[in-house]
């Protein structure tokens, strides 16, 4: 049995405001985390697709037929949305706030 494997590593982010609206195509503030994700898939010939969460002690496995169903819904191409240009200017705005704050005058706390 031939086992084929792909790695992949994403930066973790934050997003602080907007994240519910680019689903409707409109922009949001996000920054990065000096965290990473990591996923490594293994192709079989088992038939199951399995998930192992480690770190919360989870390992849950499926059989491939069962899971088939839920792709129906995934059948057209979403159609890409741009943000619109008064948008993009009400996000500028907001980071030239955020650039002209003086961090060393200002006290956060977190919760």
């Amino acid at each position: 049995m031939q086992v084929k494997q792909c790695f992949v590593s994403a930066p973790g982010k934050s997003i602080l405001h907007g994240e519910h609206a680019v689903v409707h195509g409109k922009v949001a503030l996000a920054v990065s985390l000096n965290l990473r994700t990591y996923l490594r898939l293994l192709s079989t010939t088992s038939g199951e697709v399995t998930i192992n969460l480690p770190n919360i002690d989870t390992f849950l496995t499926w059989d491939v037929t069962e899971l088939q169903p839920l792709l129906s819904d995934l059948t057209g191409e979403d159609e890409l949305r741009l943000p619109q240009a008064c948008l993009k200017l009400e996000l500028q705005r907001l980071v030239d706030i955020i650039d002209s704050i003086d961090y060393k005058k200002k006290k956060f706390i977190v919760n």
